[in-house]
């Protein structure tokens, strides 16, 4: 698939994986604090699961974040901050689901950058890529 660079907010765009094919949507990003009080920001992302078996989201594809050309951490974050079980629901084949992942920030000043792909991919493709910018600067 022909990567997505910089899609837009709202954009749909297709990962195509080794066992199936998912449309992933990167719909927004807020930020928040982690359970230690560290700066993290919350990805929201649309996951369409058009495969013909059951698929969750963290087992169909890769999703990162960067930020100062460094890969965040997954970030811990309380239950009422932010759910992370739907990252992990089996979705039916045509089915669709909203879920959150949680990333760590090195600051809260420079842009982070979201990349899907495919879970298992040789070549490291990424077929969606959006920039998310403080708004304070």
């Amino acid at each position: 698939a022909k990567a997505i660079i910089g899609a837009s907010v709202g954009d749909i765009v297709t990962v195509n994986s080794p066992n199936g094919k998912y449309d992933v949507e990167i719909v927004t990003a807020k930020t928040a604090t982690d359970f230690q009080g560290n700066p993290a920001i919350i990805v929201t992302y649309n996951f369409t699961n058009n495969s013909n078996a059951n698929a969750s989201f963290l087992t169909s594809v890769s999703a990162n974040a960067f930020q100062n050309s460094v890969q965040c951490n997954v970030a811990t974050m309380m239950p009422d901050i932010m759910d992370a079980q739907p990252s992990l629901a089996e979705v039916q084949p045509g089915g669709t689901i909203t879920l959150e992942c949680a990333y760590s920030l090195q600051d809260t000043a420079n842009p982070i950058t979201v990349q899907v792909g495919p879970l298992m991919s040789i070549t490291n493709e990424v077929n969606a890529q959006m920039t998310f910018s403080f708004k304070n600067n």
